[in-house]
């Protein structure tokens, strides 16, 4: 008798420690966005180049290994004339290229000062005829039309600079989440789960390094991924940009991006915008207050669907990987020199 004690407590404890090696550790903030990364195949964009059209303007990023380069176009119908008369088509901008508005690049910002804010202010529905600098574009009374536009600019060439550089950065890392997520400069900490939309999230805080981390590198961001699929679900951050505040964007709409007409490539998303400016620096509280009162919402973040054929809001053409085409053909921004990074 006095041998099976020793015998009974030693298998108890191999009972003990194999049940909790079947016990799946909690995942690190690192392992959670290198999860979220692998599934939305963001990885693809190591080496592509997608284009997209972002309320009325186009974006083209591409990237190859550590070079990059961002370009920015008019890509709305405003009803111009072009020399043969007629409105500039959506699907034939390789025919009459687009002007670039700007570029970023490894080497630096160039802005076509004049270009992006005569642009801008069409789209805000200023009183203005066309840009003058797209050359495909006919128009009258030029002189009259921008002369004063032209003084505006000299006078207040670095504001519209940086105003194309905000742009430009902001609107292609919103695009391509959770791509950037994996830059040196990213500083990740891992957060209470949140439950919310009837999930379980993981919750990642993320801030930056002041070297490596940009003008903004004082903005704070939290994502929620969902724990069983590894998705991103929302993300809120803090910005100090003009007067500073909080928003919070809770993915409404997913897009996959196929891989021809077999398997989707990778997936990005659309999202609802909300407020809400009781908060203060207390954006990780954001999903509890989902229906608060206080909660304005704000215009959808969400890609422009009426710019390429068949409605996709896309353009990718991945290299080395892949060859050839992703739903429509890369063709179409590689002729301009969109694609470049050097």
């Amino acid at each position: 008798m006095s041998l099976a004690r020793p015998a009974f407590a030693a298998a108890a404890l191999v009972a003990v420690v194999t049940a909790a090696a079947l016990v799946s550790p909690e995942p690190s903030a690192r392992e959670i966005v290198n999860r979220a990364r692998r599934v939305h195949g963001v990885a693809e964009l190591d080496e592509a180049c997608i284009a997209f059209s972002f309320r009325g303007t186009a974006y083209v990023a591409a990237r190859q290994g550590r070079r990059f380069a961002y370009r920015m176009y008019p890509a709305v119908d405003l009803g111009f004339s072009t020399d043969q008369g007629g409105p500039v088509p959506l699907d034939t901008i390789g025919d009459a290229p687009f002007r670039e508005l700007a570029r970023l690049t490894n080497d630096g910002l160039v802005v076509d000062t004049f270009a992006f804010e005569a642009y801008r202010r069409i789209l805000r529905g200023d009183p203005l005829n066309a840009p003058p600098s797209l050359s495909y574009i006919t128009f009258h009374d030029f002189d009259a039309e921008i002369a004063p536009l032209r003084d505006s600019v000299r006078a207040n060439a670095a504001a519209i600079v940086r105003a194309a550089e905000t742009q430009l950065n902001s609107v292609v890392y919103f695009a391509l989440l959770p791509y950037n997520l994996n830059d040196p400069a990213v500083r990740l900490k891992r957060l209470d789960d949140a439950g919310f939309d009837g999930r379980m999230h993981h919750t990642v805080e993320v801030t930056f390094d002041q070297d490596g981390g940009g003008r903004d590198h004082d903005d704070r961001f939290v994502y929620w991924f969902e724990a069983n699929s590894g998705r991103l679900r929302a993300l809120a951050y803090r910005f100090h940009t003009g007067d500073g505040g909080t928003r919070f964007r809770r993915v409404s709409r997913i897009h996959e991006v196929k891989n021809g007409d077999t398997h989707a490539l990778l997936w990005l998303n659309d999202y609802e915008a909300y407020t809400d400016t009781t908060l203060g620096d207390r954006i990780e509280t954001y999903p509890q207050r989902l229906g608060a009162a206080t909660m304005q919402r704000l215009p959808d973040i969400a890609f422009d669907r009426d710019l390429f054929s068949e409605g996709h809001p896309f353009i990718l053409a991945v290299t080395n990987t892949h060859q050839t085409t992703r739903q429509f053909p890369p063709e179409y921004w590689q002729a301009q020199g969109a694609c470049e990074v050097d």
